[in-house]
């Protein structure tokens, strides 16, 4: 087992293992960002852009698509009221020349 001195002084060294690496890490990102030209700027931002143009796009055919989708139910459910409204009232005439012959009899 590991008693109180032992865990400490592993705790220290890792402390300072990690501290030693973020020091490198750090000057490393420092010394590659003075090495970034103009040119990559630009093509990140080119890339950027296009990928949210693209996004936009999408996302504005979809809502297209939806509200074409609802405007198409929406006359289907009408054009059907209709045609059961015409049936209703053919039924109902119908019914009144059945009842029009037989009072005529």
């Amino acid at each position: 087992m590991y008693n109180l001195t032992q865990l400490t002084t592993a705790s220290s060294s890792l402390v300072k293992t990690g501290l030693v690496a973020a020091t490198l890490t750090l000057a490393s990102f420092s010394s590659q960002a003075v090495e970034i030209d103009a040119s990559e700027i630009l093509v990140a931002v080119e890339q950027n852009l296009t990928q949210a143009s693209q996004e936009a796009i999408s996302k504005a055919k979809q809502e297209l698509m939806l509200s074409l989708q609802e405007q198409i139910s929406q006359q289907l459910y009408s054009v059907a009221e209709i045609d059961e409204a015409a049936i209703a009232l053919e039924i109902n005439e119908q019914s009144l020349v059945v009842t029009q012959r037989s009072e005529a009899k």
